[in-house]
């Protein structure tokens, strides 16, 4: 009887083998595709490959977390969020089913970065800079990779107080983020490429224009050098640029960037950064006075975001006030009045009365209220 227990085991763990096998590579070719812009196909690999883990409690967690986080990814470029937070949820849940293995320490470190990410877009600013402080303490215990995760954490917290308009806090971190990388004899390129890219957008946030150009103009250079001239991350160092020509009025420099960068990002389905783009664009159709064609992008990114995020997100705000503008324009200042009473309200709540995009909106309002004409002293956000 020992012997065919021994004969019968043996081909049930050559059979869960091969199965492990065909997870790992549904895995793999998940990742692949994702990287080749087919969604569909790598989130079908992925249900595949998790619902082969799912079938034995003996599977790797390590894999499972893996798994997880690429769906959870496949959903953020989606704009599925409450299906990306699970995801990666999920993929915390399984790392901490695993315990002394330091080299897994990276995968929990990228994991907390991405949910954290998450929260931050979905304006869940307290619980992305919790999340990101766990994420310090746990890169401050790591003493191989410590300068590497210090400075991959700081950029992030950096963007969160550019976010939340801590702009000098901002700038500190990301300069001490830069000089840490710079240090490295041999520095990742892409986390360079993400410094300058962030740099960039927070001299946008202050105004600063001509300063943010430079910097982003070599995070397109380093990104496209890394990615080809296609990849997603290209087409947000091509926004980013674009946005801070359009601040210097440079309009036949920035849209053919803005429509390149939409060209991507339609192309990979993900509807948030082309709400962005739509919103940013039409600041420079409202530039060239096409009143008609700026109304029609505001009101696109607006119902998007909407859709995403919900009315009450600081994202739909600033576009109800910059639609404001367009109508200001048209001359239908009630519908305007309206728009930017949402707006304020929106914003006083989601970021503060201090902050400025909301002194901003505050600032059109009460301009609006006064009756002047037109688009003096009111501001796009």
């Amino acid at each position: 009887m020992p012997a065919k227990t021994k004969s019968t085991a043996k081909p049930a763990v050559n059979r869960w083998a091969q199965r492990l096998d065909t997870a790992i590579g549904l895995h793999v070719r998940a990742r692949a595709w994702r990287t080749r812009g087919r969604l569909r196909k790598a989130q079908r690999a992925c249900f595949a490959s998790l619902r082969i883990l799912r079938s034995n409690r003996a599977s790797p967690p390590q894999l499972v977390a893996s798994v997880h986080q690429t769906l959870g990814s496949l959903y953020e470029g989606k704009g599925q969020y409450e299906d990306a937070e699970r995801s990666y949820r999920r993929t915390l849940r399984a790392l901490d089913e695993v315990t002394g293995f330091p080299h897994l320490v990276d995968a929990r470190f990228a994991a907390m970065l991405k949910l954290a990410n998450l929260l931050r877009v979905c304006a869940r600013y307290k619980e992305a800079a919790l999340l990101l402080r766990n994420a310090r303490s746990l890169a401050q215990r790591v003493p191989g990779s410590k300068a590497r995760m210090l400075s991959t954490v700081q950029n992030n917290l950096g963007i969160l107080y550019k976010d939340t308009g801590k702009y000098a806090a901002a700038a500190r971190l990301y300069q001490r983020a830069l000089r840490k990388l710079e240090q490295d004899e041999h520095p990742n390129l892409l986390s360079l490429a993400a410094l300058y890219h962030n740099l960039g957008g927070l001299e946008h946030a202050r105004g600063r224009y001509a300063r943010g150009e430079p910097l982003a103009r070599r995070s397109v250079i380093l990104r496209e050098r890394a990615l080809g001239p296609k990849h997603p991350a290209v087409a947000a160092d091509l926004s980013a640029l674009a946005a801070l020509l359009d601040g210097q009025q440079k309009y036949d420099e920035s849209e053919p960037l803005y429509l390149r960068a939409i060209a991507i990002f339609r192309r990979c389905g993900d509807p948030y950064e082309l709400a962005v783009n739509y919103n940013n664009w039409a600041a420079v159709r409202l530039a060239r006075r096409d009143y008609v064609t700026a109304a029609r992008l505001y009101r696109y990114a607006i119902r998007v975001k909407k859709q995403l995020f919900g009315p009450s997100h600081p994202g739909v705000a600033t576009t109800l006030n910059n639609l404001a503008l367009v109508y200001l324009e048209a001359g239908r200042r009630v519908e305007a009045k309206s728009l930017l009473r949402h707006a304020r309200r929106v914003l006083n709540q989601s970021l503060g009365a201090s902050h400025p995009k909301t002194v901003s909106c505050n600032a059109n309002y009460r301009a609006v209220m006064s009756g002047g004409p037109r688009l003096a002293g009111v501001a796009r956000l």
